[in-house]
């Protein structure tokens, strides 16, 4: 502040760091900025290209013009992106983006897996949304209702890494483009050292695959002496 010029009260220094930054770049930039206000008029939204970048349908039509302009009353489009466990680990919170429209809790959308297309739709799952929180560092917020440009966690999708999500209405409609992550770097073969144990080795290994995009897993059933079971990861 001294290299820069910047002045300010004796008391200032007592307040909490929020606001002491809020006036020390007020005081810099001046009120209203002029830099927040010039990369609010002149720098596009970052929208406007991840359309082409993200979605695999046209670029041109309802749900990619709503994507483009972020628009909260355009359809739903949402991209989910990673799971996380719920804090009594009865199953999953999905983590995503609204890229258009809004999503509200109870409502009914669908959720189009990597394998959904126009001319497959047997990669869909139709769920009720049971819970939307925002994260904010260490704390979660409940909301009621998130609109286009929120990152929320949804409770009650069945969804298995990344996915789709939108409403019941929409038509025409083509998904997200998979996050990009690197093939696995190694494989373990592991096996229950008690064979009746199996089921609960194969929950662990879905929860596993749910949570961590980069992981996949694989089953073969070898029998090396009998009953014995080999999974590879």
């Amino acid at each position: 502040m001294k290299e820069l010029g910047i002045k300010v009260r004796a008391e200032t220094y007592a307040l909490a760091t929020r606001p002491l930054l809020r006036i020390i770049l007020a005081t810099f930039f001046g009120t209203p900025s002029p830099l927040i206000d010039s990369i609010a008029q002149h720098i596009p939204s970052p929208e406007s290209f991840d359309v082409a970048r993200k979605y695999t349908g046209p670029l041109q039509g309802p749900i990619p013009d709503a994507i483009r302009t972020c628009d909260s009353e355009g359809p739903l489009m949402m991209h989910i992106i990673k799971n996380y466990p719920s804090e009594d680990e009865s199953g999953f919170l999905s983590f995503g983006r609204i890229y258009s429209g809004k999503i509200k809790v109870g409502q009914t959308v669908r959720v189009l897996g990597e394998g959904y297309s126009a001319d497959d739709e047997e990669d869909c799952t139709i769920c009720d949304v049971e819970s939307l929180v925002v994260s904010a560092g260490r704390y979660y917020i409940p909301v009621t209702e998130a609109v286009a440009g929120m990152c929320v966690l949804i409770g009650g999708l069945r969804t298995e890494k990344c996915s789709t999500v939108t409403g019941m209405d929409e038509e025409n409609v083509y998904i997200f483009r998979n996050v990009e992550i690197p093939q696995p770097v190694f494989k373990v073969a592991i096996e229950p050292q008690n064979p009746t144990e199996l089921p609960k080795m194969l929950e662990g290994l879905r929860k596993i695959s749910a949570t961590y995009v980069g992981a996949h897993t694989r089953v073969n059933l070898v029998r090396i002496p009998p009953q014995k079971v080999v999974l590879i990861v």
